[in-house]
């Protein structure tokens, strides 16, 4: 009986160290294993009349329905950390509000309640503190837009959150430090240093969002330039330091139509959307090094217009949205493209708006 208990009691001691040495090994590794998971990407389903917040494995599996407002959701934007994402919901009467989701599920928060001011493309600073969104409002009895900020609950408020911020299709530096605000009714954006209130401003007609370098050094915006008798959309880069305005790749982009510009997690690689010089096509997507060299298209499908472009966090695949007007099954797809096999991947049909959840 000595016997048994003494191996009863070593059998205890072996099971108790297995449990403690799993316990470190997770803690160890338990977020490289969870990294080592498909990414997932959030997308509106049903976006023309019924939209609703999905997500789906990059492979296309593991599909299921994150929000449920009965068809009402207007645009959202995932947190850095990929653990919320922020949407907006118009209801029937007018109304409008800013909720908060998990990714993983469960149930979701008002964060604000709009009334009939309406609210639209949230957007998140990169270190998660602040979220930014468009404001439709009247003033005069006119219709205007306004970009508001928002600090996450625990925050300290911006030097900056207060003040009347005319504009719409807000988007912070990669440092978290300003905000980019298109007016393109005033002609300019604004570019607000959210420390001191600073503002600058670079000229521009077009309302399209503008993009950071991933250093918050320079902004890249669009701009209309007349070509003979037509209109091209140009991309441009300002220097914020000195608010420099240069073409960017005036002879690489010279015959495109432009748009879209976003940059690889590294920085080394630019995705963006051009189309030639011929309005029967649609916008292709193509990638370069930031530099100009090794430039490549990546669709080449002139039916089609492929808009929403993303890079995946690992940069080795892009997401974006697919529409081709005038096919039997005219609806938009979600699709992901994968750069060293080249094999495109549609993972989602009637979707629009994907986006990466970290």
């Amino acid at each position: 009986m000595k016997l048994m208990r003494r191996i009863d009691r070593v059998l205890i001691l072996v099971l108790i160290g297995i449990g403690i040495a799993a316990l470190t090994m997770y803690a160890i590794f338990g977020k490289t294993i969870r990294t080592k998971q498909p990414p997932m990407i959030a997308y509106l389903g049903n976006p023309l009349d019924a939209p609703e917040i999905w997500m789906v494995r990059n492979d296309g599996r593991s599909l299921r329905r994150l929000t449920a407002t009965g068809g009402t959701v207007r645009d959202f934007s995932v947190a850095p950390d990929g653990d919320k994402i922020v949407y907006s919901v118009h209801e029937m009467d007018g109304s409008s509000s800013l909720y908060l989701i998990g990714t993983s599920g469960g149930d979701a928060e008002m964060l604000i309640d709009c009334g009939n001011a309406r609210c639209e493309k949230p957007v998140w600073s990169n270190d998660g503190r602040i979220i930014a969104y468009s404001q439709v409002v009247r003033i005069d009895k006119i219709a205007t837009r306004i970009v508001a900020i928002y600090p996450i609950k625990g925050t300290p408020a911006p030097a900056v959150s207060d003040i009347f911020l005319r504009g719409t299709n807000p988007v912070f530096s990669p440092d978290s430090q300003k905000l980019a605000v298109n007016s393109p009714e005033q002609g300019f954006i604004r570019i607000l240093d959210l420390s001191t209130g600073i503002e600058q401003q670079v000229p521009t007609s077009t309302p399209d969002p503008v993009t950071w370098a991933l250093d918050s050094k320079y902004l890249y915006f669009n701009e209309n330039l007349v070509i003979g008798v037509l209109l091209q959309s140009r991309l441009h880069r300002v220097e914020l330091a000195t608010m420099q305005i240069d073409l960017y790749f005036p002879d690489l982009l010279s015959g495109y139509d432009a748009a879209g510009l976003v940059f690889s997690p590294d920085g080394e690689w630019a995705a963006l959307g051009l189309r030639v010089l011929d309005y029967q096509a649609g916008r292709q997507i193509f990638i370069s090094k930031v530099d100009g060299s090794q430039f490549q298209a990546v669709s080449d499908d002139p039916g089609s217009w492929h808009t929403a472009v993303q890079w995946s966090p690992n940069g080795s695949q892009l997401v974006f949205q697919r529409y081709t007007p005038g096919s039997s099954n005219a609806v938009p797809q979600v699709v992901v493209w994968e750069r060293t096999s080249n094999q495109f991947t549609v993972i989602a049909e009637n979707a629009a708006l994907p986006a990466w959840v970290p």
